[in-house]
């Protein structure tokens, strides 16, 4: 597996109830740089589907966010992979560590 991840500094803000980050490795090039902000848009579990862009918490990680797509959604767990790593994490992500849909701050302030 490839060690390299999205692991994301914590910058803590919030606006109606969204959280802000910014990545700070470049595993999700070409959508997402090292350093370009994002937002946390938390959406229900549910309403992911492959394809998404998602935050997570794991204990596994030490509890830093982590911010892969989805390539494969169970009932209750996640199998994601940064764009740029060869293989998708080993570990699936339990529905509990999810956080929200990941999204570009300048992109969701623009309404896309």
């Amino acid at each position: 597996m490839d060690s390299v991840s999205s692991n994301m500094e914590k910058t803590e803000p919030t606006l109606w109830s969204h959280s802000f980050d910014v990545p700070n490795t470049g595993s999700m090039r070409p959508d997402f740089q090292g350093g370009e902000r994002a937002i946390i848009v938390p959406e229900e579990f549910d309403t992911v589907k492959e394809g998404d862009i998602v935050a997570v918490e794991s204990p596994r990680n030490n509890m830093r966010s982590l911010m892969h797509r989805v390539i494969i959604k169970g009932d209750d767990y996640l199998i994601t992979k940064g764009d740029s790593n060869k293989s998708a994490e080993e570990v699936p992500i339990e529905k509990s560590e999810y956080r929200g849909k990941v999204k570009k701050l300048d992109d969701y302030l623009k309404g896309k």
